[in-house]
């Protein structure tokens, strides 16, 4: 059973002094059909808020991701640029950088 994503110290913070955000996520568990949802949701807030420049989805905390996961992180990154907001992976483990590279999906994402 998975343990399902949490968003402990999601925040936004200021660039550069300027009225743009810096939005991080940083979810925990598992990335898969059961806790998906919660990503999505997560990340349509922060990509349609006018107001947040960038998305940093901080995946440290992350144990496994399955394909649904992996295409709620593509869902994002299409949004991101529809949006014209920088979404910025950083920190996976190592299973779910496996699934990216294995996938082909790694360089489709900016990662710091």
């Amino acid at each position: 059973m998975s343990a399902g994503a949490e968003y402990p110290d999601a925040g936004t913070g200021d660039v550069d002094g300027s009225a743009s955000k810096v939005a991080v996520l940083r979810p925990e568990g598992d990335l898969d059909t059961g806790s998906v949802h919660e990503l999505r949701e997560r990340l349509d807030v922060v990509l349609n808020d006018d107001h947040v420049s960038t998305v940093v989805l901080d995946l440290t905390f992350i144990r496994f991701v399955d394909s649904s996961g992996l295409g709620a992180l593509v869902e994002a990154r299409l949004h991101a640029e529809a949006t014209g907001t920088r979404l910025v992976l950083r920190n996976a483990g190592l299973q779910p950088l496996r699934l990216l590279r294995t996938t082909g999906a790694y360089d489709a994402f900016t990662w710091g």
